[in-house]
């Protein structure tokens, strides 16, 4: 089923774009599989965040960090599964038809992504020391940025693979598999995360927006349920638009495995 062979025209323009057409191609199906989850995440969130609101200042950061990795990472873990498996399988939903699902499989997804993000967060964060300067300092968090990239992309062959079950191919085999095309690869993730991140930014600056507002208003209401409703609402925009960028690093991946792993990807239309 697996060609050992790689492709010698590997398309840095296909990365760089295939994945958003790819989305926008089977946008309905992903919905169906993250309407409910993002519901979810919403529904807790507003009434959790109304009730606890007049604490928050006082809770600690790791509570709020291991309360904010439950909320996001296991549900768009469970999304993030679901659609790889629409892509790669052709499954119109996840394996319960209500779209949500955790599983072996996504254990093991969200542990490799956790740690690929860790890459990702830690380069960041020392990129992020640098961007206050002159020239220099500007090129050199850039540099650190960039590398970043590269070091990560490595790794994406692994959680897609996780998605479908196929365990061996781990990190180290992802690593491995991707040397012989590794600056096509890093030149298509760049492009890619250059747009993703003008995209998403200018997105999440209006949901914000939004947010902010919404948590004022729902504060100075006289209304609990009104203000409840409010927040829930707002809450639900921000998650769906973080479904939609998980979306878009689900279709990346795939569009990587499939071209490097030579699987026959279903490609579903909406």
């Amino acid at each position: 089923m697996h060609q050992e062979n790689l492709p010698s025209d590997l398309s840095i323009i296909d990365l760089a774009f295939q994945p958003f057409i790819t989305v926008l191609l089977s946008l309905i199906k992903f919905l169906k599989i993250a309407l409910l989850p993002s519901l979810i995440i919403a529904v807790l969130s507003g009434l959790v965040g109304f009730i606890f609101l007049p604490f928050l200042s006082s809770l600690p950061m790791i509570f709020l960090w291991i309360v904010a990795f439950l909320a996001l990472g296991v549900p768009s873990t469970a999304v993030a599964c679901s659609y790889h498996r629409h892509l790669l399988l052709g499954e119109n939903a996840d394996r319960t038809g209500i779209g949500f699902y955790f599983g072996g499989s996504e254990i093991t997804y969200l542990m490799r992504t956790f740690l690929i993000g860790m890459i990702i967060f830690f380069g960041a964060s020392i990129s992020g020391l640098f961007v206050v300067g002159g020239v220099i300092t500007s090129v050199l968090s850039i540099g650190i940025l960039a590398v970043t990239v590269a070091i990560a992309v490595r790794f994406s062959l692994a959680p897609p693979a996780a998605a479908i079950g196929q365990d061996h191919i781990t990190l180290g085999h992802s690593w491995r598999k991707t040397q012989p095309v590794k600056w096509p690869l890093f030149y298509g993730a760049l492009i890619y995360s250059l747009i993703s991140g003008l995209i998403f930014w200018a997105i999440q600056s209006a949901s914000m927006f939004v947010f902010v507002f919404v948590i004022f208003s729902a504060i100075s209401t006289d209304s609990s349920l009104q203000g409840a409703l409010m927040l829930i609402a707002s809450v639900f925009l921000l998650v769906l638009v973080f479904m939609v960028s998980v979306a878009c690093h689900v279709a990346f991946m795939t569009k990587v495995y499939t071209d490097l792993e030579g699987w026959p990807s279903s490609r579903a239309e909406a």
